[in-house]
C-alpha cells in the first residue's frame, strides 16, 4: 500500500481517525501513513461531498504520538482520484475552530491615526467634510508599504460621498444632519495585516450661532486679595435659540467664576456655546494674569514705576490712611491707551498722555490692588490726598 498523508483535526495524540467520502468507504490509518494535525474543519477535500470528514476521537492515554508533517504530495483517503497538496491546493479551505475566516486579515494595532481635515463643518454643504489618515512613525510598516495599502472609509450615518478618496485621504462628504460624527478607516496591508481606526470626532453644525462675546472685569488680579475671577458671555443669536454654555468642559450658565490659589502668567476658560440644532462653536475669552501680591507698589517712597513693555500689571497705590483721593498718571513717548479695572465699574480707557483719576471714592480703595493695562512702554506715578 502507498503511504498516505492524513489531515487530522484535533490533538496530536490520536486514538482513531476516520474519513468517509461519498462512497461511504471507511479508511483507517496505518503505521505507514503520515499525519497532519489541524484544529478546525476542512472544506473542499471531497469532490462528491464528505460525510463526517475528519471525525476525531482524541485521548489523553499513552497511545503513540503521530509525527507532524508540514506538507506532502502523497494522495490520501479512500479515493485514489483525490489528491491534496497543502502548499498549492486552491480547493482546500481550512476553517479555524473558533469560526473565523481563514481568508480574513491579521489584526494589528498602531498603524496610524485618523482625524477630520476641518471641524466644524456645516450640514448640507456639499463635500464639506474630509478625513485624513496619518501614519504612526513608530509603525513597523514603511511609508512605501503604506502607499500600497487598501483604505476603506466609513463616514457614519447621514453621509453622502461626493468625491472618491485617494489612499490616505478620504473622499469629500456631505452630512444631512447636524451633531457629532465618528468616522473610521480600515487599513489593509499587502501582507494581510489590517486595522480599523476610529477618527477623532467631527462636529457638523446646523443653524449658525453668531454675536457671542466673552468678557471679564480684570486683566490682572492679585489672588491674595481677589481670588475669584468671573467671566460672562452675552450677545449670542441663532434661529435655534435654546443655548447651552460649557465652561472648561462643564455645562453651566452665561457666567463662570474661577477661584485662584496660585499665580499664573495667563488663564482663560474654554467656552463652547451650543444650540438646539446641535451647533457648537468655540468662543474666545480674555486671559487674566494672576499674581501673588501686587507686582508693583507706588508709595510715598516710590512715587514712580516704569513699565518697559505693554501688558497687564497688578499695581497698588499705597498712600497710607486718611486719604480722600488716589490718582495714577502714565506717560509715554507716543500714543498710549490705559485701562484700569477693579476700582470703578465704569473703568475708562484713555488715549494719549492722560492720567487715570479716581476721586471721591472710599479711602479703602486707595490701598487695593488694581489691574492696570497699558498699550506701550510707559512711566506711571501716583498722587493722593
Amino acid at each position: 500500500m502507498n503511504n498516505k498523508l492524513l489531515a487530522v483535526v484535533g490533538s496530536a495524540t490520536v486514538a482513531a481517525a476516520f474519513w468517509a467520502c461519498g462512497s461511504g468507504e471507511i479508511y483507517e490509518p496505518t503505521e505507514n501513513d503520515q499525519m497532519i494535525q489541524m484544529t478546525g474543519t476542512a472544506k473542499g477535500l471531497c469532490p462528491d461531498g464528505c460525510d463526517g470528514a475528519f471525525d476525531v476521537e482524541s485521548s489523553s492515554s499513552s497511545e503513540e504520538e503521530l509525527p507532524f508533517v508540514s506538507s506532502s504530495s502523497d494522495m490520501f483517503g479512500p479515493n485514489d482520484d483525490l489528491s491534496f497538496e497543502i502548499a498549492s491546493s486552491s480547493s482546500f479551505e481550512f476553517v479555524p475552530s473558533d469560526g473565523s475566516s481563514a481568508s480574513g486579515g491579521t489584526p494589528v494595532t498602531g498603524l496610524g491615526s485618523c482625524a477630520p481635515m476641518a471641524s466644524p463643518v456645516d450640514k448640507n454643504k456639499a463635500g464639506a467634510a474630509q478625513f485624513k489618515f496619518t501614519r504612526n512613525t513608530e509603525s513597523s510598516y514603511s511609508v512605501t508599504q503604506l502607499a500600497s495599502a487598501k483604505f476603506e472609509w466609513d463616514y457614519g450615518p447621514n453621509s453622502t460621498e461626493v468625491t472618491p478618496g485617494k489612499s490616505t485621504t478620504s473622499g469629500t462628504v456631505t452630512y444631512s444632519l447636524s451633531g457629532q460624527v465618528i468616522a473610521s478607516v480600515k487599513v489593509t496591508m499587502l501582507d494581510g495585516a489590517e486595522e480599523t481606526i476610529q477618527c477623532s470626532p467631527l462636529q457638523v453644525n446646523g443653524d449658525p450661532i453668531t454675536g457671542c462675546t466673552c468678557a471679564t472685569a480684570a486683566a490682572s488680579v492679585d489672588f491674595t486679595a481677589t481670588p475669584d475671577v468671573a467671566w460672562t458671555v452675552s450677545g449670542c443669536t441663532s434661529a435655534s435659540d435654546q443655548f447651552t454654555y460649557t465652561w472648561d468642559g462643564v455645562e453651566g450658565q452665561t457666567s463662570f467664576t474661577k477661584t485662584f490659589t496660585a499665580a499664573t502668567a495667563a488663564y482663560a476658560p474654554t467656552l463652547k456655546v451650543g444650540n438646539n440644532d446641535k451647533t457648537v462653536i468655540d468662543v474666545t475669552c480674555p486671559a487674566v494674569k494672576v499674581t501673588e501680591g501686587a507686582e508693583y507698589t507706588i508709595a510715598k517712597s516710590q512715587d514712580k514705576v516704569v513699565f518697559e513693555a505693554a501688558g497687564s500689571y497688578a499695581v497698588v497705590v499705597s498712600g497710607g490712611t486718611g486719604l480722600t483721593a488716589c490718582r495714577i498718571s502714565c506717560n509715554a513717548n507716543g500714543p498710549l491707551t490705559i485701562k484700569a479695572d477693579a476700582i470703578k465699574a465704569d473703568a475708562k480707557t484713555f488715549t494719549g498722555s492722560y492720567y487715570v483719576n479716581w476721586e471721591g471714592i472710599d479711602v479703602s480703595w486707595c490701598n487695593k490692588t488694581i489691574a492696570l493695562e497699558i498699550s506701550a512702554a510707559a512711566t506711571c506715578e501716583a498722587s493722593w490726598n
